[in-house]
């Protein structure tokens, strides 16, 4: 049902990935038994609803991290390249502010692959173009790895299966998302300390 890569291969779509063992879990233990038990149709339409709008926040988060992380590593190349023209064109400094240009400058390149790294992550994840349709008839047969439902409304299921499916995207973005944000805090991190490094070194320069 659900795979972890852009489209290409087979049908549009290829399977890099299949459902993780407590995404399984879930859905056996918890989601399954709760859809299944819903027979109210406002309810279901309603709770597809609350997870697209969940997959609309996470997919803005994710554009605005990549604006962060290509942001970073603009003014980061930006700013190596001043310090190394400056260390070059300038008069010959001092032994601590030499050290603390290479360092600083060391760092942002540091800063500059971190934030190229955290803007790598881009395969968010979805489903084969076949089980997004197949969703239509998931009063008859099932869909992927979950089970025939017990209520057999065609409505129904199709809102049950839709929600399921919108879940699993919206943990597929969760889980992006927090990849990228932890690549790009160390890329911050990195930044920070290119910066403290500089400005040490200029301080103790001119004491």
């Amino acid at each position: 049902m659900l795979f972890r890569t852009s489209p290409a291969g087979t049908g549009g779509q290829a399977i890099e990935a299949v459902l993780t063992e407590s995404e399984t879990t879930f859905i056996s233990r918890v989601a399954f038994p709760q859809l299944d038990a819903m027979r109210d149709d406002r309810t279901l339409e309603k709770l597809a609803d609350v997870f697209w709008n969940l997959c609309l926040s996470e997919q803005q988060r994710a554009t605005s991290l990549d604006v962060k992380a290509a942001a970073l590593t603009g003014l980061s190349s930006l700013a190596a390249a001043v310090i190394a023209a400056a260390s070059v064109s300038g008069a010959r400094p001092s032994h601590a502010l030499l050290v603390g240009r290479c360092v600083s400058i060391g760092l942002f390149v540091v800063t500059v692959l971190l934030s190229l790294h955290a803007q790598r992550v881009a395969k968010y994840g979805g489903f084969l173009d076949a089980d997004l349709f197949d969703a239509l008839g998931a009063h008859k047969e099932p869909v992927g790895p979950v089970p025939l439902f017990a209520d057999a409304d065609p409505h129904r299921c199709f809102l049950r299966e839709l929600s399921l499916q919108r879940w699993l995207v919206y943990r597929c973005y969760c889980d992006g998302n927090d990849r990228k944000a932890r690549r790009l805090g160390l890329a911050q991190a990195s930044a920070a300390l290119a910066v403290g490094s500089l400005v040490a070194a200029l301080v103790t320069a001119f004491l």
